[in-house]
């Protein structure tokens, strides 16, 4: 899903059904020391058949758990 020539500009972390000014969640940045922690749970989600994948082109969303739960990677 994640194609490896698109680099990651940011990953968040939160809610997901909200807006994603940061009031819900967290981003993380490649510069940031939990980014590369933040990415690999990610992509355990996104390998987790219990979650649900959209891949929008610029973002990929992974909706998890029932605590209205997701991590979204944006592409540079």
């Amino acid at each position: 899903m994640i194609e490896q020539t698109k680099q990651i500009e940011k990953i968040y972390s939160g809610r997901d059904h909200c807006c994603r000014c940061g009031c819900g969640g967290k981003y993380y940045y490649p510069q940031d020391r939990m980014f590369n922690s933040i990415l690999k749970k990610a992509m355990a989600k996104m390998n987790d058949s219990t979650s649900q994948v959209e891949d929008h082109g610029q973002y990929v969303n992974i909706s998890y758990g029932y605590n209205d739960r997701a991590y979204t990677i944006y592409y540079k």
